[in-house]
Order: C-alpha cells, then structure tokens, then sequence
C-alpha cells in the first residue's frame, strides 16, 4: 500500500513539474505575458486627469482686485475745482504668476499713461471758476474664461470743455498673459472683422454722416490698435473712437459680431460657449 502511495506521489509530482517546464517555456517564447494594461490604463488616466487638473487651475484661479486712486486740483480762488478717479489692479494666480504679472502690469501701464494725461489737464484747468469738472478713468473686469481674460475701460467726464467719453476693451491670453490681437484669434478673424464693420457702417450711413473720405483704411488702422475690442458672453464687440472714422459730431461707432458667426473663424481656445 505504501509503494502504491509513494508511485502516486511520484506520478504527481512528474506532473506538476511538466507543467512547470512547459509554462516556462511559453514565457520565454512570449506565448504568455502578464497583462498590466488596466493598470497602466488606470496610471495614465490618472496623469492626464491631474494635468487638465492642473491647466483648469492655471487658467481658473485668478484673483483680480482694484485700489481707488484719486487726484484733486484747485482753482486761483483755492476753491477745488476738479475731483479725478482712477483704479490700480493688482492681479494674482498662485499657479501663474508669471502670467498675472504680465496682464497687471499691462494694464497699469495703459492706465498710468491716460491718468498723467488727465493729471495735466486737471492742472491746466486751475483759470477755470468752475467747480464738480473732472474725469474717471475705470478699468472693469469683462468676461473671463479658462482660456482669456476681458477687461473694459470707461472713460467718462469733462474739465470744463468737450466731454471725455471713450470706451476701450482688452483681451490677454490666461495661459501665457500676452495681449491678444485679432490675428492671434484664428485664421480670418480680422478679415471677417474688417468686412463685417465695412458693410454696417456703410448701412447705417446717411446723407448727414460725415465719414471721412478714407474711413475704409481708417477701419484698418483702428482693428490693428490695442483697445478697440473685446470679448462678450454674445460675440465680440468693436469700437471706432469718436474722430477716427468721421467728425465728431458722429461720435464713437460700435460694430456688434455675433458668437454664431465669428466662432468658425476662432481658434478653439477663443471660441465663445
């Protein structure tokens, strides 16, 4: 009985061994392989999920704060005669701020140029008796989006004369903190722009308009400045200051480009959702 348990064993073991032997070699041949995919899957997934994570906070974390800034001047009665307003902004993003810097610096640029333009014709104003003149020059924050921040400039007021009244609107890249251009916007963009704001201008044109006699090359001129555009939750809105197309009596001209018909021109960054 104990040879025949022992022949068993043996058999067994002969067995277990052959299996061995033959999974070794389909191993060794590549015939098997162990199949690490759902994990790798599941690792990659991971990785982009924590990128798209980490560009949706680059772009998504911007905090942008404004400090009143204020200029008073009085007159030869020493009575105060113009009362100026400006705000500074400071813009931080933890996560760029190489980014915040370049568009807060940018636009405290812009403003601090208008403000000494402001601060000396307030100065110029001290012959002036009247009291209550001065201007505003307001920056607002527009639509903001993962992929581009808006801001929109009132300039409102008067020192006595002709009102200061303009509008401007800036556009920066919330990756890279550049100011955007219309060609940087896709393949077309400007064209599409410049034919759109040729044909209503020339709608809304009546006999009584004064339109400069080279006001399609002016148009050109004003697409191609910083200032004159900006993004909306509808479109992109643009703005032809008062004087550069037509007299002044013709004030400042908008051109209104719906999201439906400017979006197929834009890169997909700058689409309008």
């Amino acid at each position: 009985m104990e040879k025949k348990n022992n022949k068993i064993i043996i058999i067994l073991m002969g067995i277990i061994i052959g299996v061995l032997l033959v999974l070794c070699v389909l191993f060794a041949t590549n015939k098997i392989t162990l199949n690490n995919n759902s994990n790798q899957d599941k690792i990659n997934n991971k990785t982009n999920n924590n990128n798209q994570s980490k560009e949706e906070k680059n772009t998504n974390s911007y905090t942008i704060n404004y400090k009143e800034e204020t200029y008073t001047t009085k007159n030869k009665e020493d009575i105060e005669n113009t009362n100026n307003k400006r705000n500074v902004i400071t813009i931080e993003n933890k996560n760029n701020p190489n980014a915040a810097s370049l568009i807060e610096n940018k636009l405290n640029e812009i403003s601090d140029k208008m403000w000494e333009d402001i601060k000396k014709v307030a100065n110029e104003s001290n012959e002036n008796p009247s009291t209550g003149l001065g201007v505003n020059y307001l920056i607002e924050t527009g639509e903001v989006t993962n992929n581009r921040l808006t801001f929109i400039v009132n300039t409102v007021g008067s020192f006595g004369g002709v009102p200061w009244d303009n509008n401007e609107g800036y556009n920066f890249d919330a990756t890279t903190g550049n100011l955007l251009k219309l060609t940087d916007l896709g393949t077309g963009v400007f064209d599409y722009i410049y034919n759109q704001s040729i044909t209503q201008i020339e709608k809304n044109n009546t006999e009584s308009s004064c339109l400069e006699e080279d006001w399609k090359d002016r148009v050109k001129t004003e697409l191609n400045k910083d200032g004159n555009w900006y993004f909306t939750k509808d479109g992109i809105k643009v703005i032809f200051p008062k004087y550069s197309l037509a007299c002044g009596a013709e004030g400042s001209k908008f051109i209104d480009i719906s999201k439906n018909d400017i979006n197929p021109y834009l890169n997909d960054q700058y689409k309008i959702k």
